[in-house]
């Protein structure tokens, strides 16, 4: 048997192949001496069926099995050195004896990359600086954190919300007592049993009471109270209120800072600038990945696309469950399909990309790295490490794609490091712009233009186009964009002007 390769584009393959006629009637005759070992027909004793009968009852069955089988054993011929993607298509007008066979098997393959340039990639990265307010009021949450309940000996002092007061409770409807509380504790404004009887002591000095109809709150949790209007009488006994010590070197070392109150300030600025240099490191690693595959024309083979598109299918039918549907009641549309579509498309293209570029610098994922991984999902579901291990080596090729995943982000690590961080341009002030288009919408009213010339639609676009096709667009409705800004900038410019 032999083959030929012709390359139809950078992802399809077309193999050709040639049985000769010799192939094709050995295996024909030893199919049906195979066949003949194991019919029975009426007349003919077993094993003595001549071959002219068995064509004319098995004949079709028979050459739809060679066919096959030759097939079969030209695809496990040319699979291994073409590290083909699915199932190939198969083109073939069936076999005859005496006559060579002819079949072509098409099959799509992971195309060759040329990388362009993928170093120096300019990737918005904004600087980061934490506002003294937030640091205040990291500061103030830990003191707050830290107060205590402290008696108020003040003479002068009037009871006021959040105060605790110590008081001496009675309550009445008409002239049955129902409560009295020698020293009952009364947190005003946030009371769980006599809501409503708190109001009473609002403004009271410490030694002084005060009585009135008050209506009991339906939140209590003396239920036989709730929404009854009573007679009450309170006395404040004492008042107490919880208090934040006032920032100190001492106190900043009680919350566990070196350093006094700088060093205080600084590991809080330092807590707070984390996570926001890790969101801005993420929205800079996709910036540079979208800016990867847009200098990058590749054919995304289709067997990648529906792998892909499956795992976020499944990913959403995951959540659907999680979020109380039920197994096979998700319905994603075909709008919801087409949107997913594309997902796929970029994340295989990108992908491909990724492994490219890390054949080509060596970056290369070490075993250690697999680890880790393993330690951060068992953390992360607070589960022995153990037993993530076990279940993803039970999972046919679940180790391998995280290999795959892992090996990707190290990839684009990578290449952020290589990248050339720059400040974001500046967000189009959408506030003037609208002001704007109203200001000349009322002036075209004023002049009569807008009964006479209707405005003209403006142009459709949607997030799945490529950059320079949107910014036509944009620069087309005179929105203040340009190459610098990122793709999620000028759609944030589309959609504020009503694109």
């Amino acid at each position: 048997m032999s083959y030929q390769v012709e390359n139809v584009d950078a992802i399809t393959r077309r193999i050709r192949f040639q049985v000769p006629a010799e192939r094709v009637n050995s295996e024909l005759s030893q199919a049906y001496n195979n066949l003949r070992t194991r019919v029975r027909l009426p007349g003919f004793r077993p094993g003595k069926i001549p071959r002219k009968v068995l064509e004319m009852r098995f004949g079709k069955q028979v050459k739809a099995e060679v066919t096959g089988k030759l097939i079969q054993q030209g695809w496990d011929e040319v699979r291994p050195e073409l590290e083909a993607l699915g199932q190939p298509a198969v083109e073939q007008d069936g076999i005859e004896p005496r006559a060579d066979f002819e079949f072509s098997l098409v099959v799509e393959v992971k195309p060759e990359l040329e990388l362009g340039a993928y170093k120096g990639i300019e990737v918005p990265f904004p600087p980061i600086e934490v506002p003294p307010e937030a640091i205040q009021v990291g500061v103030e949450r830990r003191l707050e954190g830290a107060a205590r309940i402290v008696e108020i000996t003040d003479p002068h002092h009037a009871i006021d919300e959040g105060d605790i007061v110590i008081t001496e409770l009675v309550l009445a409807d008409g002239e049955e007592e129902l409560v009295r509380e020698a020293g009952t504790s009364i947190k005003v404004g946030d009371e769980r049993y006599y809501p409503g009887a708190d109001s009473l002591l609002l403004g009271l000095h410490r030694g002084e009471d005060a009585s009135g109809k008050v209506t009991i709150g339906e939140d209590t949790q003396l239920e036989d109270l709730a929404g009854r209007e009573l007679d009450a009488t309170v006395k404040a006994v004492s008042i107490q209120a919880s208090r934040a010590p006032e920032l100190s070197d001492e106190v900043a070392a009680e919350l566990g800072f070196e350093g006094g109150v700088g060093g205080m300030r600084a590991a809080i600025s330092e807590q707070i600038r984390e996570p926001m240099e890790q969101q801005a490191r993420q929205m800079a690693r996709q910036a540079l990945l979208s800016k990867l595959v847009e200098g990058h024309e590749v054919q995304a083979p289709k067997a990648m696309v529906g792998q892909q598109l499956e795992m976020l299918v499944m990913e959403r039918r995951v959540m659907h469950q999680y979020s109380g549907g039920k197994p096979g009641t998700l319905d994603l549309g075909a709008e919801v399909m087409e949107q997913l579509t594309e997902r796929a498309a970029y994340a295989v293209k990108a992908g491909l990309l990724l492994e490219a570029v890390g054949e080509a610098e060596g970056v290369e994922l070490q075993e250690q790295d697999l680890e880790d991984a393993y330690q951060r999902i068992a953390d992360e579901r607070g589960q022995r490490v153990e037993a993530i291990k076990g279940y993803l080596q039970q999972e046919e090729g679940a180790v391998d794609t995280l290999r795959s995943r892992l090996l990707e982000e190290k990839v684009l690590d990578w290449l952020f490091e290589q990248a050339t961080l720059v400040e974001p341009p500046p967000m189009p002030d959408l506030t003037d712009m609208v002001k704007a288009a109203g200001e000349l919408e009322r002036e075209a009213a004023a002049s009569g233009q807008a009964e006479a010339e209707p405005a003209a639609e403006a142009p459709s676009w949607k997030p799945s186009m490529k950059k320079g096709e949107l910014l036509d667009i944009a620069e087309g409705m005179g929105l203040d964009v340009n190459t610098k800004n990122t793709k999620a900038q000028i759609i944030a410019a589309l959609e504020g002007a009503g694109g």
